[in-house]
């Protein structure tokens, strides 16, 4: 079974147009414009900045607690009921790209097996560099069988 998880930031800014940062490094990847920046920590498999116009919209993060990470997805359709995805072993994908329009674009991808079953878990985000966040975010989960 394939379970497909996608995480849309998207909402049109008016007037606004921004150069994309789509980078990754060894330990996080970042998909940013002039307003929103979102930054996945890989060591923890989740965001942890985000921001939009330099508010921090996560809060104080406490690691210990999980309070002041996400948005990120459990996912209630494993056999232990419960799964955040990231946790065992994920990987990571950045995109970047120029859509027909000619507006840079930018995605990140989080993917992981889960280890009993073998069921392939991915978590996806995505940002135009004329789009600022909205919440909550839409969330899609679809499954191949």
């Amino acid at each position: 079974m394939r379970v497909h998880t996608s995480t849309v930031l998207g909402l049109h800014a008016i007037g606004a147009l921004a150069a994309l940062n789509a980078t990754e490094s060894a330990s996080r990847l970042v998909i940013a414009n002039d307003r929103l920046y979102a930054s996945v920590n890989k060591s923890m498999g989740g965001i942890d900045l985000l921001s939009l116009d330099g508010q921090n919209l996560l809060g104080t993060q406490n690691y210990s607690a999980d309070t002041g990470l996400g948005p990120y997805l459990d996912c209630y359709c494993t056999p232990s009921g419960s799964y955040t995805p990231g946790s065992v072993d994920p990987t990571y994908k950045l995109f970047q790209g120029v859509d027909s329009a000619g507006t840079q674009w930018g995605g990140m991808l989080m993917s992981e097996v889960y280890p009993s079953t073998g069921q392939l878990l991915e978590q996806y985000w995505f940002l135009r560099e004329s789009t600022v966040a909205r919440m909550p975010l839409t969330c899609k989960a679809l499954a191949d069988i």
